[in-house]
């Protein structure tokens, strides 16, 4: 070969390997992540809306890097009480990269077992069972003298899975078990189980590219009409409109908060709104300028404040939480963090 044909086909390789490396990996949907529960939940204790937070199990081939952490949301709480068992049901909304890159994601529980998932042979990761994202599994307590524990209902017997780890219990399935009436369920820290994605999730390549991601077969890399995807939002606004407070953009909090995924607290008694993450906890009560992270107060652009019975918050809060910059397209009406 030609040094001038040899060097047009360095080029060339050398050119698709930058395209390569700066596509977006698509992790699958039914992909099932293994996670360890960080701190324990309860039913007596737990409250709807609230967050919580599991770590990923590390050398598991999810296509996520090790040490990933993953963000839930308390969807429903049921108290034990009279014939009443305790349950929560729980989803997941984001997950929180080594560097800080927070991917969102839509994932629920599933157990661990073999009749949950199976190994894809060709990438080593665990794929949901095709009745797996049927199951709306629930944290509960569970009858026939199991007591509180936790672990997985299969048919009418619960099976408790090797993968569940020391600490497992029972994971409910509504329909496919008799609960234990009148008792609490206790979820202690340490549990293992998995999220099952139900939708395909996007991790930026410029961001993380896997360790076995030569192995991968089953992943997506986009060919044409789309660039790198950096790790932001696109936030749409219908019914509720941001506001111009003085130099300060005001935008609708709830709003915000439910297109980018990240759980948050709203105690009206207070009027304090709380956000906790794995490092951090940011407190910040309506009316006033300040927001608290960790204890350390920082003063935001324009204080937060109730408009027409809604919450509304100065678009530098935001900022705050997210760590990414706030754009916003007054002629499109779309906010960008980014």
């Amino acid at each position: 070969m030609k040094p001038y044909t040899q060097f047009l086909v360095a080029a060339l390789l050398m050119a698709l390997a930058v395209s390569v490396s700066a596509a977006p990996l698509i992790i699958p949907r039914d992909t099932v992540i293994p996670v360890t529960l960080d701190r324990a939940l309860g039913s007596a204790t737990s409250r709807t809306g609230n967050a919580f937070y599991a770590h990923q199990v590390d050398n598991n081939n999810s296509g996520f890097p090790d040490n990933t952490k993953f963000t839930g949301n308390i969807d429903s709480v049921t108290r034990a009480s009279g014939n009443t068992a305790g349950q929560i049901g729980v989803s997941f909304v984001s997950a929180k990269m080594p560097d800080g890159t927070r991917i969102p994601i839509v994932g629920q529980l599933t157990s661990l077992d073999s009749n949950s998932v199976t190994t894809d042979s060709s990438t080593g990761r665990l794929v949901g069972s095709s009745n797996a994202s049927k199951n709306n599994l629930k944290f509960a307590a569970i009858g026939g003298g199991a007591g509180l524990v936790l672990g997985q209902v299969i048919g009418k017997k619960p099976l408790i899975g090797t993968l569940l780890g020391a600490a497992a219990g029972y994971l409910y399935g509504s329909k496919l078990a008799k609960p234990a009436v009148g008792r609490d369920v206790s979820v202690p820290a340490g549990t293992q189980f998995g999220i099952l994605l139900t939708e395909d999730v996007t991790i930026p390549q410029d961001r993380y590219m896997p360790s076995n991601a030569a192995n991968w077969s089953n992943v997506s890399y986009p060919t044409s009409g789309a660039g790198p995807i950096g790790p932001g939002w696109q936030v749409t606004f219908n019914n509720l409109q941001p506001v111009m407070s003085g130099d300060s953009l005001m935008v609708p909090f709830r709003s915000v908060m439910d297109s980018i995924q990240m759980p948050f607290d709203y105690d009206s008694s207070t009027r304090q709104i709380r956000v906790s993450d794995y490092e951090s906890q940011t407190l910040q009560t309506i009316g006033t300028r300040t927001a608290s992270v960790n204890g350390r107060n920082t003063t935001m652009d324009a204080p937060s404040r109730i408009i027409n019975g809604s919450l509304y918050v100065p678009a530098s809060f935001i900022e705050l939480l997210t760590h990414r910059t706030a754009y916003w397209n007054q002629s499109s009406r779309v906010l960008r963090v980014e």
